[in-house]
């Protein structure tokens, strides 16, 4: 009887039903205890039944043979064993070889609330840990399952899974982001985490888990909030009696992880109660929502599926309107946004292309209205919800914001992967599912336009773009604060809050041969939270919360740090900006930079090496060998200039223009830290 047996120097993992190993470990694969009932001498035949690669058996005709897997997916390995007189006996066996990367078809991830580095995942045959920032990569169309194991574990806890098939993200600036509330069915739609049901309780307990193995680390403000997960601790795992499923982790949870709970303990770890570990999914909560939005005025819409729009489109009978509007959500979840909006007469009935195209209200009649975000107040809440209420109030076009026209307002949505969807159709583009597959929970985007007495004048869908997203993590050695200077810092000053001057030249070279004309300069703050602000004195003044800086002077939003990388040996910031209306500052006013719309634009990096010594740079960023100088361009004045039929060329030269000169305030004197 032919009998297999398998080892490898790292065992094969046994938690799973089938066997698993890693792509390049080498196995050994022992016949030798097969026996022969008359102890007759045997011959033996080692074969690959199935396989996906092109690895081969070594020592395929001896009863201690070896086998080195090059490629991830199943395999199935036969013996076969024969005796003088014709008997044969065969064996199979079957495994899964991993890969610890991902090739071909691959989309990126990150797992959030806080980052969270080292996390275990799986998607179809890779299996792997989240790096530094939290993000992993899956095959596209797969799901990923998050686990807690350790590195020899015999014992394993599975958090949960979820779809990583989104055909829309890996090709737009956004990251396909999971939270823990994104495991737990019906988690993410939360309004808050404050009740005691299954699902909020199994969100609680998740995260507990994850600080719980966490390194212990003194606890940064944001961005430099993350989580860190410590091999030594994920080894207590292997005291539970059986392995652990998302449904153990609701309310028996407590009972069944004692154990590991005991053995963490006895070296000082504590389990972290409830409510710390709510405060910290609660205030996490907003990253999702966090960046640059625009509903462009290129409104497409299908002939096959009318209310299908990828902008923002609303009918009154054969009156439409068109709004073009771009929204900047900051760290606090505080917004800037402006915008316009064109009215015209439609007959969508008389158009038979394949798609019908609104653009044509834009370039053929000018904007009858402004528009003005509404209080800083974000689109959407924390659980991604649009808010209700007032989002824009419009204002008649040439009256400077005097004339009010009512206001724009969302009536429901709902943010998936920081897009908002008006139709099930982007819904099914987004993840890349079939019009046989089922969509959970899908709520479309709908808004309406008031008139200023606040009666509904017209009714809409809308479709809301992710332009740029903000990463939720800085790594400290980068972002330097007072919070992150550590004692080995050769240099113990905080580079932020870093005040700088910035000049925009327009593009028009007819007026300024050379390099356009300025537009003006204007100071601005970089804030220790990764948040813009405008310094109006150049004094580098501090601000309290509602930005009022010690001489009493009201600063105003500009947006945001979207991300701080290391470049060669030089250290990078990516901002984003949006000035809307700023007294003192009216040349600016829809001046957007570090990102592209459906306008133009760019995006920008600073380069903060020697901030300290008083040296900044700004360049262009579409690759990260840029050297170009970073460009603007201003919002509503590039579309009001494409509207004018006089004029046009000119007006379009002085919408859009580059960054002349970054420069250090000279009020820039950051004390060292004791």
């Amino acid at each position: 009887m032919a009998k297999i047996t398998l080892s490898t120097p790292a065992e094969i993992d046994p938690t799973n039903d089938i066997p698993e190993t890693n792509v390049g470990q080498t196995l050994m694969l022992n016949g030798s205890t097969s026996s022969d009932a008359e102890n007759d001498p045997m011959a033996f035949e080692w074969r690959l039944v199935s396989s996906p690669g092109s690895s081969a058996i070594q020592h395929e005709d001896e009863p201690l043979a070896t086998f080195t897997p090059n490629a991830p997916g199943t395999y199935i390995i036969e013996l076969n064993v024969f005796d003088p007189k014709g008997l044969t006996s065969s064996k199979q066996f079957t495994f899964n070889a991993f890969s610890d990367s991902c090739s071909g078809s691959c989309l990126r991830g990150q797992f959030i609330n806080e980052p969270v580095e080292g996390l275990r995942y799986q998607c179809e045959f890779v299996k792997a840990r989240t790096d530094n920032n939290g993000f992993f990569k899956c095959p596209r169309n797969s799901e990923v399952i998050f686990f807690l194991q350790a590195d020899k574990g015999i014992r394993r806890i599975t958090l949960g899974r979820t779809p990583f098939n989104s055909q829309w993200v890996s090709n737009s600036t956004g990251i396909f982001q999971v939270s823990p509330l994104d495991l737990v069915p019906g988690g993410s739609a939360l309004p808050d985490l404050n009740g005691a049901d299954e699902t909020t309780t199994r969100i609680i307990n998740i995260r507990r888990l994850l600080q719980s193995m966490a390194v212990p680390e003194p606890q940064l403000p944001s961005p430099l909030m993350r989580l860190k997960l410590d091999p030594a601790a994920e080894s207590a795992i292997n005291r539970l009696s059986r392995n652990l499923d998302p449904i153990d982790l609701g309310s028996g949870f407590s009972t069944l992880f004692k154990p590991v709970a005991d053995s963490l303990a006895a070296t000082g770890r504590l389990m972290p109660s409830a409510s710390e570990v709510r405060a910290r999914l609660e205030a996490g909560r907003g990253y999702n929502t966090q960046g640059v939005y625009e509903a462009s005025p290129m409104a497409i819409t299908s002939v096959i599926t009318p209310d299908a729009t990828n902008g923002m489109v609303a009918t009154n009978g054969s009156l439409s309107l068109v709004e073009g509007a771009i929204i900047l959500t900051d760290r606090e979840n505080k917004s800037i946004g402006l915008g316009l909006e064109w009215k015209a007469a439609i007959d969508p009935m008389g158009i038979t292309s394949p798609i019908r195209s609104f653009s044509q209200v834009m370039t053929e009649t000018s904007p009858v209205n402004d528009l003005l975000l509404s209080n800083e107040q974000a689109l959407y809440l924390p659980n991604g919800n649009v808010k209700s209420g007032p989002l824009f109030q419009a204002y008649t076009a040439g009256s400077n914001y005097g004339i009010p026209s009512g206001s724009v307002e969302f009536t429901q949505g709902r943010l998936y992967q920081h897009f908002l969807l008006g139709h099930q159709m982007f819904y099914r583009n987004l993840f890349g599912l079939s019009e046989s597959d089922p969509i959970p929970d899908f709520v479309p985007a709908r808004w309406i336009r008031r008139d200023e007495a606040s009666l509904a004048t017209f009714t809409g869908h809308a479709s809301i773009i992710p332009v740029k997203t903000i990463a939720p993590y800085f790594d400290p050695n980068l972002w330097k604060t007072a919070a992150s200077i550590s004692s080995t810092d050769s240099e113990r000053r905080p580079v932020f809050p870093l005040h700088l001057e910035m000049t925009l030249n327009n593009a028009d070279i007819n007026s300024c041969p050379g390099s356009g004309c300025e537009i003006g300069r204007f100071g601005l703050s970089i804030l220790p939270n990764g948040n813009i602000i405008t310094d109006l004195n150049n004094d580098c003044g501090s601000v309290s919360t509602a930005l009022k800086d010690n001489g009493g002077v009201q600063e105003y939003r500009l947006g945001a740090v979207s991300s701080a990388f290391r470049q060669n040996d030089a250290i990078m910031i990516a901002p984003l900006i949006l000035m809307s209306r700023i007294p003192g500052l009216e040349q600016f006013q829809g001046v957007t930079l570090g990102f592209s719309t459906s306008a133009g634009g760019g995006a920008a990096k600073v380069d903060i090496t020697h901030a300290l010594s008083g040296n900044v740079a700004i360049t262009d960023n579409s690759a990260l060998d840029s050297t170009g100088s970073a460009t603007w361009i201003n919002y509503p004045g590039f579309f009001k200039a494409v509207s004018m039929s006089a004029g046009r060329d000119s007006a379009m030269k002085k919408s859009t223009g580059k960054v002349a000169a970054v420069k250090v305030q000279s009020c820039y004197h950051p004390a060292a830290i004791p």
